[in-house]
């Protein structure tokens, strides 16, 4: 967008125009569709009443350095954590505003992001509505982009939808089944002597998830101010992992979210990575939700689903970490690669 100060393009602009006129140089172009995701910080500074203006004039510039008289676009709406209720200046005026951009016309469109942004983002952080959106949440984004812009290039194309199922998890409900069900886990906390197997921890990968009531069996607890929880699933045989997860026991005044979580992998069970530190080592220290889910007693019991992006390695043993709170923490189960 251009610079709300002057007539001048910003920079990246100039380097987007730059590098495609010299991929299009001696070429027709047959369409040009262009894809928009951006609205926070003008939600935030309140600049929304001259957001259309300088959306279109963007459009215009566009059509003049491409040289084309179309442009075909699909806007993402900035999701419900930039809302004016939270304090941003026009986040609804915003939001609005980008809808009505995606409905201007034949050669327009946009997609909803409402519900793609709980969980792990990619930097570390877990929150139940974040401004950004966690790895898996930017992957769907993605599909959403790709089959409106088809769709807007030629209304009768017969895509492949296989290409476009959607893959997102927020909860554990939406988990039918995973690849470490029925597999082997071990267990190392403080509460648990060395080479001790203790009895029942097999029901962290038997694809069942707990009521969400701290009474109830279904949930494993480990005790509060433990630094040493180490959980490792061994599945047999090497395969691809695409992402992993446990569920925790949201329940206000009752448990807590750890302090930390670390996701790390290994082929051989000796050697273990952690893929990105940024979004596989989970802080929950200052985290809105962690203050959210127990400060406020009102709030009912609930499952936590925390889930982290592994980019489709090749592993058999899944290591998560656990640095536990100044209360218990208890969970329900251990996810590898979840299907809807």
């Amino acid at each position: 967008m251009q610079d709300r100060s002057s007539d001048k393009n910003g920079s990246t602009y100039d380097a987007l125009i730059k590098s495609t006129q010299k991929a299009i140089s001696g070429k027709q172009i047959d369409s040009v569709t262009y894809i928009w995701m951006q609205g926070e910080e003008d939600a935030r500074m309140g600049w929304g009443s001259v957001y259309e203006k300088s959306f279109n004039g963007v459009l215009d510039q566009l059509k003049q350095d491409l040289n084309v008289t179309k442009i075909n676009y699909v806007v993402g709406r900035i999701n419900d954590y930039w809302t004016t209720d939270k304090g941003l200046k026009d986040g609804d005026l915003m939001r609005t505003t980008l809808m009505k951009l995606g409905e201007a016309g034949p050669n327009a469109a946009w997609i909803n992001t409402d519900d793609l942004n709980q969980g792990v983002n990619p930097w570390g952080g877990y929150d139940e509505c974040d401004g950004h959106f966690p790895p898996q949440g930017y992957r769907v984004i993605g599909q959403r982009f790709a089959k409106k812009a088809c769709l807007l290039i030629d209304p009768n194309m017969k895509l492949d939808e296989s290409v476009f199922t959607e893959s997102f998890f927020d909860s554990a409900e939406q988990v039918k089944s995973h690849a470490a069900i029925g597999k082997s886990i071990s267990v190392k906390a403080s509460n648990i002597k060395p080479d001790e197997k203790p009895p029942g921890m097999e029901i962290l990968l038997d694809d069942r998830f707990a009521s969400p009531e701290a009474t109830y069996k279904g949930w494993i607890t480990f005790p509060a101010n433990d630094s040493s929880v180490e959980l490792v699933v061994d599945l047999g045989e090497v395969m691809p992992i695409d992402s992993t997860a446990v569920n925790l026991l949201g329940s206000p005044g009752v448990t807590a979210f750890p302090k930390k979580m670390t996701f790390s992998i290994s082929e051989d069970c000796k050697t273990y990575r952690v893929l990105n530190s940024r979004h596989n080592s989970v802080a929950f220290t200052n985290s809105k939700t962690a203050k959210a889910a127990f400060d406020d007693k009102t709030r009912k019991p609930r499952g936590v689903l925390v889930l982290t992006d592994e980019a489709k390695t090749p592993a058999r043993y899944i290591k998560i970490e656990i640095a536990t709170a100044e209360e218990k923490v208890m969970l329900d189960e251990v996810i590898v690669n979840p299907k809807g």
